[in-house]
């Protein structure tokens, strides 16, 4: 059971009260938890296993000396938990006594617990965080919402630009895999699961292991 006592700011939408916090990293990455799907130990959970490679891509990215000396490696996304338990706000506190189930950012606190563990002056940082208090399957609506509903940003036009003016730093936070690549890949992937009588039906899904 998670205590915790952090700044927070409230804010009331259609009737819910979110709260806009700050957290230690150490705080966090010592009490987050997922509702990870498991067939025997959790059969109701709705999240699947974390992809090492993200949680390693994000702990390297925390950790780029190169990106530290621009000041980019900063951790500016906001993680969104919820608390299942006790909330109290008060004074500009918000007083945590529960659970603290990470609903959307889980591939980030994985990395950065990570990076912690690598680099123990990480856990003084603070870090963004949306708390919410509300039942687990207000909780699962809200990740499906998020992972169903939220369109990812074209970002081409913002490379093409940082790419013209500043070549050097363009090259230190492009993604290390070709977009078109990996579409090709992915495609070539489908086809043989498909159709290949050697590799038919037999690839699975990165992530759905149980």
């Amino acid at each position: 059971m998670t205590k915790l006592t952090l700044p927070a700011t409230p804010l009331t939408q259609r009737g819910a009260t979110i709260y806009v916090a700050v957290i230690k990293a150490g705080d966090l990455v010592d009490h987050y938890v997922v509702d990870r799907w498991h067939r025997s130990t959790n059969p109701d959970g709705y999240q699947r296993k974390e992809y090492q490679d993200k949680m390693e891509e994000y702990k390297n990215y925390l950790l780029n000396p190169d990106l530290t000396l621009e000041g980019l490696n900063l951790i500016d996304q906001t993680i969104l938990a919820n608390v299942r338990g006790h909330v109290q706000f008060s004074e500009g506190k918000i007083r945590i006594d529960g659970d603290l189930f990470v609903v959307d950012g889980q591939h980030r606190a994985g990395g950065l617990k990570l990076a912690c563990s690598a680099d123990p002056t990480l856990r003084d940082i603070e870090v963004p965080i949306i708390l919410s208090s509300e039942s687990r399957d207000a909780e699962r609506a809200r990740f499906f919402v998020i992972n169903e509903k939220t369109k990812r940003v074209a970002t081409d036009l913002a490379e093409q630009q940082l790419t013209r003016v500043n070549p050097e730093i363009a090259k230190l936070v492009k993604s290390k895999f070709e977009p078109e690549l990996v579409k090709w890949g992915l495609d070539v992937v489908s086809k043989l699961n498909s159709s290949s009588a050697i590799w038919s039906g037999k690839i699975t899904v990165k992530g759905a292991e149980d």
